[in-house]
């Protein structure tokens, strides 16, 4: 690359100083065989331009494939994250599905008496919670198994 702009340079000084002589010279002769100069330059300029247009393509070309695997990798790791916060979620939300689970008595306990509600680790058990039972209140004061 360096190479053919130092030859461009080249040409185009012999071309502006074969054209400086052609204008201080009055004979024909010269002034003729600047035409032709000047086409074989800018032929090697148009072959040069050709060749520059083909290096800043394949350079575009190398820049835009960058930035789409750039692109990829960004959506890459983004995809991971989100997946990696889903997963998160969910684990929280099962976490507290089971808290609530636990915190919540079940709803179709019974005891058949006071030593099978300690037993479960219910007593005292007050009116209105699951397992409560009027045979479980002797003094019928709404606390069943309270000694």
């Amino acid at each position: 690359m360096i190479l053919i702009n130092k030859k461009i340079v080249a040409y185009f000084c012999i071309l502006l100083a074969y054209a400086s002589l052609a204008a201080c010279s009055s004979d024909t002769d010269n002034t003729e065989a600047l035409p032709s100069l000047s086409s074989s330059s800018s032929s090697i300029s148009s072959s040069s331009s050709s060749s520059s247009t083909q290096n800043n393509s394949a350079k575009i070309d190398k820049a835009e494939k960058a930035k789409t695997e750039q692109e990829e990798k960004e959506a890459a790791e983004k995809a991971e994250k989100e997946r990696i916060a889903q997963k998160e979620a969910q684990k929280q939300q099962d976490e507290a599905d089971a808290q609530v689970a636990q915190e919540q008595p079940q709803a179709n306990v019974y005891y058949k008496n006071c030593s099978e509600a300690r037993a479960a680790g219910a007593a005292p058990v007050y009116q209105g919670q699951p397992g409560y039972g009027r045979h479980l209140d002797r003094d019928g004061d709404g606390i069943g198994c309270e000694k």
